[in-house]
């Protein structure tokens, strides 16, 4: 595909996918369990899983890293249909002016998120950069989840098994605890954090998937 022809395209897709959100806003349903407390917070997820980016609160002091890539135009158009703010750029660069104006975020005490494992996998691998602000801004690292049993949880044929919930779908959305990263923290010790991290969000889905009608029920 030529170049004019693929920007035509991804603006297509921008308008489609901006369409389709401000759409499912009306029927979207998501039972919040044990959203943290703390404040500015990074909070984590799969990039399969960022749509349940709709759970976090207050949306005005909330950035979320978006790619600079043509399919990051596309969740950017998205993203600004229902009001929400975004950096573009790369958690794989250190250094860079996204992860400056990430700091910046932060210190202005704003959160953000950040689907640790995109934009492009492999599959729920993270990445440094999420641990680098986080060292570097002293915020917790909250990871969450969404689910939901149902066939209106759409699941994609793409290489994040990407989920999105389309009607009255009730779905859940699971938060766990708060991660701090020492300020001194060595490369070795990073990389337990980022095991812990992962396993942590393998321990949310599971539990999501095992627990689901408890929290869906639960008052």
């Amino acid at each position: 595909m030529g170049k004019k022809k693929y920007k035509l395209s991804t603006r297509i897709l921008a308008r489609l996918a901006q369409g389709l959100f401000l759409f499912q806003r009306i029927f979207t349903r998501m039972k919040v369990i044990n959203y943290p407390t703390v404040k500015p917070a990074i909070f984590a997820l799969w990039h399969a899983h960022q749509c349940a980016i709709w759970s976090i609160k207050d949306h005005e002091h909330l950035y979320a890293l978006i790619s600079n890539s043509e399919d990051g135009q596309i969740v950017a158009q998205a993203c600004s249909a229902v009001g929400m703010r975004f950096v573009r750029g790369s958690q794989k660069r250190q250094g860079t002016q996204a992860a400056l104006q990430l700091l910046e975020k932060l210190e202005s005490n704003n959160s953000i998120a950040i689907t640790i494992d995109g934009p492009r996998g492999p599959k729920h691998k993270a990445k440094d950069g999420i641990f680098t602000l986080a060292k570097h801004s002293q915020a917790p690292i909250v990871p969450f989840v969404w689910y939901c049993p149902s066939p209106l949880w759409l699941k994609f044929n793409t290489w994040d098994e990407f989920r999105f919930a389309i009607f009255a779908c009730r779905t859940i959305v699971l938060y766990g605890e708060p991660m701090y990263i020492p300020a001194e923290a060595s490369d070795e010790e990073i990389t337990k954090y980022k095991q812990k991290l992962e396993q942590d969000l393998e321990t949310l889905y599971e539990d999501a998937q095992t627990n689901y009608s408890k929290y869906v029920n639960q008052k």
